[in-house]
């Protein structure tokens, strides 16, 4: 038990709480930007999508 005690002592005393909040902010806004793109990625999809289906069914539309 003391031994456990020691290496916890020495990882807290190695610790630095301004880096890791810092860390920990800059992972949150690398995240934040990653679920950005991606969610404009998926709109640009579904766009994409939906202008093909408008101009297939136009096209449908003027060939009958």
């Amino acid at each position: 038990m003391c031994t456990h005690l020691q290496t916890m002592g020495s990882v807290n005393a190695q610790m630095n709480p301004g880096q890791l909040q810092n860390t920990l902010q800059n992972f949150e806004m690398e995240s934040s930007k990653m679920d950005m793109k991606e969610e404009m990625s998926k709109l640009t999809l579904i766009t994409r999508q939906f202008i093909f289906n408008y101009y297939m069914q136009l096209l449908i539309w003027l060939l009958y």
